[in-house]
């Protein structure tokens, strides 16, 4: 038997419900040392940067003599 890497239980990888079955013990041990579900990874898609207007160049100021 394994012992899951994040709450120490042993389990048998074959009823593990993460994707990582020879670390974790569950989805939820795997989603809470990670911060993230490699099922989730997996399906992520990268979000659009919102189209931004060009910023004007500031005028030229001329020197007070």
């Amino acid at each position: 038997m394994l012992h899951c890497t994040r709450c120490q239980l042993s389990y048998l990888p074959s009823k593990s419900t993460s994707a990582l079955k020879l670390t974790y013990c569950s989805f939820l041990c795997e989603l809470g040392d990670l911060g993230f579900s490699m099922v989730g990874l997996e399906h992520m898609e990268r979000a659009k940067k919102p189209e931004q207007p060009p910023t004007p160049e500031p005028e030229p100021v001329a020197a007070a003599e």
